[in-house]
C-alpha cells in the first residue's frame, strides 16, 4: 500500500509539472503573432504630427496584440500621431493565424507604401515573419509638394507552405489592412540666390532705408558745398594775382623814363 501511494505521489507531482511546462510553452506561443487569432491583433500607425515640404520624418506601421500598450518608438524625436485598426478577417474562423489555411503553413506579413507626392524609402525587410510577437516597418517620406497630400499602402499576408508537394498550388495571399494617410504639407516660404545679409524678401525695413538715403544725400550736398567753397577759393587768388601782374606792369614805363633822367 505505501509503495501505491508514492506511486500515485510521484504521477501526480509529474502530472503537475508537465501542466506548468505546456501552460508554459502555450504562453511563449500566445506571444507568436502566428499563433494568434486576427481577431487579436491590430494594426498602428505612427504619423508625424506636421511636416514640411523637402523634409524628411519617420512613419512607422506595425502589427501588435491587442492587448499590446506599447508605442511604436523607442525614442520620441517628434511629435506624432498614433492610430490603431483591426484587420480584415480572413481563412477559417476561430483558429490562428498559422492555421488560418490550414496545417503546413508559415505566415509572412508584407507592407507596402506608395505616393505620387512624397520620396518613400523603406528601413529594414518589407517581408518578415510572423514568428516574433510584432512586426514593425518603418519609412522615411519626403513630402515634395505642398499642399494637401495623401500616402497609401496595405499589409498582407501570405502563407508559405513549409512543405512543396509537387503539384502545388500558390500560396494564399489576402490583405488584412489598407493604409490610407493625409498629410498637410507646409512650405519652407521662398528664398532668394543673394546674400541674405544683404536682400531678405519680405523683411524690408523702410526707416533703415530712409535714414540711409537721408545720410547719402547729405554726404553728397556736403561734398557739393566743399567744391563750391574749393573753387570759389582757387578762383579768387587766381584775380588777385592777375590784378597784382596787371599793376605791375601799369607801373613799368614811369620807372624807365626816371631812369633815363
Amino acid at each position: 500500500m505505501k509503495i501505491r501511494r508514492r506511486v500515485w505521489v510521484v504521477l501526480f507531482v509529474l502530472g503537475v509539472l508537465t501542466g506548468i511546462l505546456l501552460a508554459g510553452c502555450g504562453g511563449s506561443s500566445s506571444g507568436n503573432l502566428g499563433q494568434r487569432q486576427i481577431s487579436q491583433i491590430q494594426v498602428k500607425t505612427e504619423v508625424p504630427s506636421k511636416v514640411q515640404v523637402d523634409h524628411s520624418y519617420a512613419l512607422q506601421v506595425s502589427l501588435v496584440p491587442r492587448d499590446s500598450t506599447q508605442n511604436l518608438s523607442d525614442i520620441v524625436v517628434e511629435q506624432t500621431t498614433i492610430a490603431s485598426t483591426q484587420p480584415t478577417p480572413v481563412g477559417t474562423p476561430g483558429v490562428s493565424i498559422a492555421k488560418a489555411f490550414g496545417g503546413g503553413y508559415e505566415p509572412y506579413a508584407t507592407a507596402v507604401l506608395t505616393s505620387g507626392t512624397f520620396n518613400i524609402q523603406l528601413v529594414g525587410q518589407q517581408t518578415q515573419s510572423l514568428r516574433q510577437q510584432s512586426v514593425v516597418w518603418t519609412w522615411n517620406i519626403t513630402p515634395q509638394q505642398t499642399g494637401a497630400q495623401v500616402i497609401s499602402g496595405s499589409i498582407f499576408i501570405e502563407w508559405k507552405p513549409t512543405k512543396q508537394p509537387n503539384n502545388a498550388l500558390p500560396p494564399p495571399t489576402y490583405t488584412i489592412a489598407t493604409i490610407q494617410q493625409g498629410f498637410d504639407v507646409q512650405g519652407d516660404g521662398v528664398s532668394l540666390p543673394l546674400d541674405p545679409s544683404v536682400v531678405t524678401l519680405g523683411k524690408i525695413d523702410i526707416g533703415s532705408l530712409v535714414t540711409q538715403l537721408l545720410a547719402a544725400l547729405l554726404a553728397a550736398a556736403l561734398i557739393a558745398l566743399v567744391s563750391v567753397i574749393a573753387v570759389r577759393s582757387f578762383g579768387g587768388r587766381r584775380k588777385a594775382q592777375q590784378r597784382e601782374g596787371a599793376q605791375i606792369g601799369a607801373r613799368s614805363p614811369d620807372r624807365d623814363a626816371y631812369g633815363r633822367r
